[in-house]
């Protein structure tokens, strides 16, 4: 808490250093800002992705045969609340399901607690009524680690529209990434690392009032380019 014992020492340890490792770019930013003149070194998070197995599973059978159908999975996972932008992850989706062969939008996580949450959920569960994707939505509740590398191994793209103001790196973006999985972040928050390094596409995020926003024109034409070079790929 700033102002607090702690607060305090951390804040002497830093001014003593000579270096600052920051786990991401943003962490780094903040960094140089509050100290200006001392170095500082980015070492991202290490991300834990599972050895490729020999066998092939049940889940990458499945891949292989919506690969061959022409079906990808779209799949996002992480805390389902309206910083996330769950709800407009859906909203694209189901204009895309229009007029892209699509398997069901795969929502992984836990929604937020409390009253707040539980509106959230009514909500999307609402948006998903009313765009008529009931049967093309699956959520999938809270991913043990291992369940979650199990999945990324089965998806074919990552989306996270996250525009959550105190996320310094997005953990689960990284992992879809280390597993190969084509990825969409914005470049705001924990996305920045991979968007301003070409890893992800992105979706541009401008400042509007003090508050971050982005078109969702933009998010569904970075997800559909994504598909679109899916596509290439499978017809290659």
């Amino acid at each position: 808490v700033e102002g607090g014992g702690v607060y305090k020492i951390y804040c002497d340890a830093l001014h003593r250093g000579d270096i600052i490792v920051a786990p991401s770019l943003l962490t780094a930013e903040i960094a140089a800002a509050v100290l200006p003149g001392t170095r500082v070194e980015v070492i991202p998070y290490p991300v834990f992705v599972a050895a490729p197995r020999s066998d092939v599973g049940p889940a990458l059978a499945a891949k292989r045969r919506r690969a061959v159908s022409g079906r990808p999975v779209v799949f996002y996972a992480g805390r389902l609340s309206p910083a996330k932008n769950v709800h407009l992850l859906v909203r694209i989706f189901a204009r895309l399901k229009r007029d892209h062969p699509l398997a069901p939008l795969d929502l992984a996580g836990s929604w937020e607690p409390g009253s707040a949450g539980r509106r959230y959920r009514r909500l999307v569960e609402l948006l998903v009524r009313r765009e008529g994707i009931s049967q093309d939505v699956q959520f999938s509740g809270f991913l043990s680690q291992t369940q979650l590398r199990e999945r990324l191994r089965a998806v074919d793209l990552f989306v996270s529209l996250s525009l959550y103001r105190h996320e310094e790196f997005g953990y689960t973006a990284a992992q879809a990434l280390s597993a190969g999985v084509p990825t969409v972040v914005t470049s705001w928050g924990g996305g920045i690392d991979f968007s301003e390094s070409g890893a992800a596409l992105a979706v541009p995020v401008r400042n509007i009032a003090g508050r971050p926003d982005f078109e969702d024109s933009e998010a569904e034409k970075a997800l559909r380019s994504l598909m679109d070079a899916s596509a290439r790929r499978r017809q290659s």
